[in-house]
């Protein structure tokens, strides 16, 4: 199969360095050392029932935005009869996307380290380079089998799903609140996420788990640190 040339690398980083916890030391080590690690999948968090990184809402986006709402009212006695009214009010944006989507789930520097390390393993890795963390799983990507949209996203997640938000939001603005938004409830993990569409699966109930990622070598720039 040919390169897919065409990913890239599109988002915005932190300033500076980020975090990745792990559970086992040899899942630090294997990512340091040799850069295999796995992205999970977004539906994998939604059935996470004892663990504190369930979001029974991951992978679903909700802003409300002001604005002037259209609304129809139909008649009672009549179904074919309706009228619409337009007034000032919240605008209702909903976005879920089909495709499985993978993400490699980081924090940035503002996150607490003890904090970070109760939730998620005690293992810290502290990564100097994101955006060449970033460029290696997209030149990654370009050698699966697999088909993907775009290449590697990368963004803070937003800790603002069901609020209202005061800026509208353009097309893809609202497709992306499925993927990089969470409720304020979860503020504290500063998360950082490196995210992949797959385009090939549109069974999202067939997902697999997890996307095994080896890039064929270390990661040079990041360091075991507890």
């Amino acid at each position: 199969m040919p390169v897919q040339s065409h990913l890239k690398v599109h988002g915005k980083f932190p300033e500076g360095h980020i975090y990745k916890a792990f559970e086992k030391l040899e899942y630090a080590q294997d990512f340091v050392q040799l850069g295999k690690f796995r992205m999970g999948s977004l539906a994998k968090y939604r059935s996470m029932e004892d663990d504190p990184r369930n979001d029974s809402g991951e992978g679903q986006g909700h802003a409300q935005v002001p604005g002037v709402v259209t609304r129809a009212h139909f008649d009672s006695n009549d179904r074919d009869y309706f009228e619409t009214t337009h007034e000032y009010g919240l605008k209702q944006y909903h976005s879920e996307l089909g495709n499985p989507i993978y993400i490699f789930s980081t924090s940035s520097k503002e996150v607490g380290l003890n904090y970070l390390k109760n939730r998620f393993g005690e293992y810290i890795v502290r990564i100097n380079q994101p955006e060449e963390l970033a460029n290696s799983i997209n030149s990654h990507l370009k050698e699966r089998t697999e088909s993907f949209a775009g290449g590697v996203e990368v963004g803070l997640v937003r800790y603002n799903r069901g609020e209202v938000i005061k800026e509208d939001l353009q097309n893809l603005e609202r497709i992306a609140l499925s993927y990089i938004q969470k409720p304020s409830g979860f503020s504290l993990e500063y998360e950082f996420r490196f995210i992949v569409i797959n385009r090939d699966n549109l069974n999202i109930r067939k997902t697999e788990e997890y996307m095994e990622v080896n890039l064929g070598k270390g990661v040079t720039h990041a360091k075991i640190i507890t």
